[in-house]
């Protein structure tokens, strides 16, 4: 089965009404460069109400998805369900590339971090060691939308539609299926290792603190 989304993009929710407003308009920009090379939606887990099968349907859309792109600020790293996301895909790229024999790390992540907000000592390396990676946390600090308006980030969101094209043709080139587990996937559990080795858990206080 071919890919169904262009690209799926995971955040914290309750991390701000400006942050719900900067992913609603990246979703708006990405959807336009994307449309100029794949017909493909471009989605997030806000586009799914929640119910009983809603971490199946979100595991899915992901195996579904070309890549993610993950808008990263500290709290990313303590909602599980964010990690889980994360670390779906983690795992589906390396099951595909090793389908595909071919080694597209030069020039093609299917993990995009996107640094909302963070110190860049403190970022994780899971984050800034991934390629495409992209810093914008100097513009969101006053005003999230300022960052729409720069050359740069225009030019990186042209570059992220032309990789999500390139991803597209390797799979089709090569004849193989890049969604060929999608029916049976799950979400890693909130115990997995993957995940709780990247979960930071608030240490509470000294009794005498409190």
């Amino acid at each position: 089965m071919p890919f169904q989304c262009a690209c799926f993009i995971s955040y914290p929710h309750n991390a701000g009404k400006s942050v719900d407003r900067f992913v609603t308009r990246l979703k708006q920009e990405l959807e336009d460069r994307v449309a100029q090379y794949v017909t493909d939606p471009v989605e997030s887990d806000h586009d799914y109400p929640t119910g009983i099968d809603y971490h199946k349907r979100i595991a899915r859309r992901i195996c579904e998805s070309a890549c993610l792109i993950v808008v990263y600020m500290p709290v990313y790293q303590r909602k599980p369900f964010c990690l889980q996301e994360y670390t779906a895909m983690e795992r589906l790229q390396a099951h595909r590339l090793q389908r595909l024999k071919k080694d597209l790390s030069p020039t093609c992540g299917m993990i995009v971090p996107l640094v909302y907000t963070g110190v860049e000592q403190k970022i994780p390396q899971w984050i800034s060691q991934r390629i495409n990676y992209k810093d914008i946390s100097k513009f969101t600090v006053s005003d999230p939308e300022l960052v729409f308006g720069q050359a740069d980030f225009q030019a990186w969101l042209g570059s992220m539609a032309d990789m999500i094209d390139t991803i597209y043709r390797e799979f089709q080139l090569a004849g193989v299926s890049p969604c060929d587990m999608c029916e049976e996937l799950a979400l890693p559990g909130e115990a997995d290792a993957d995940v709780t080795s990247k979960l930071v858990v608030p240490i509470a206080p000294p009794e005498s603190f409190r």
